[in-house]
């Protein structure tokens, strides 16, 4: 009966052409973003380095430890915390590549690493508005990969911490 329902939500979703050996495109049924935001990045001592128009891995996790425990019962598995975990900040946009960003890279790359472990952050604007509408302070983060393809700017930055501070007011259009 689940199997039969998901087979029916699937198709429902999908359309029928699947069903009869025609591809279908699922991009097609996902609906566009309403909204579109700008990140910036900022540097401790440099304010603002780079604009991108996509950001991933604003988080954390915990690794998902198992332990077995005997109880009256039986033997079971109980599941606990194991260590955390930041993830990686990946930042991409287009455009004209940052300077600034390229030269924080290369400071890694030379093995500066007083130079490239900085304190940062990461502003979330709604797109033509001036207010923030979030930021996230990473301390100690360093470039671990710039790639610019054509003009497409892809940087993903390995930091120990990350705190989200909530904006003080709601963005407002630009003037």
């Amino acid at each position: 009966m689940i199997v039969c329902t998901g087979v029916v939500i699937s198709l429902a979703l999908v359309g029928d052409r699947r069903s009869r050996g025609q591809s279908s495109d699922l991009a097609a049924v996902s609906p566009e973003p309403s909204e579109s935001f700008i990140f910036r990045l900022e540097l401790e001592g440099q304010g603002v380095v780079g604009e991108y128009t996509e950001c991933f891995g604003l988080g954390s996790s915990h690794q998902i430890e198992e332990v077995v425990v005997q109880t009256n019962t039986g033997t079971l598995k109980q599941k606990t915390p194991g260590p955390l975990a930041w993830h990686n900040i990946r930042l991409r946009g287009t455009g004209r590549p940052d300077t600034d960003v390229w030269a924080w890279r290369e400071a890694m790359e030379n093995g500066r690493t007083d130079d490239a472990v900085r304190n940062g952050a990461i502003v979330m604007f709604k797109l033509g508005w001036a207010e923030p509408l979030a930021q996230w302070n990473f301390s100690k983060g360093w470039p671990a990969s710039l790639t610019i393809e054509g003009s497409v700017q892809d940087l993903t930055i390995v930091h120990d911490g990350l705190q989200r501070v909530a904006p003080s007011s709601h963005g407002s259009p630009k003037r």
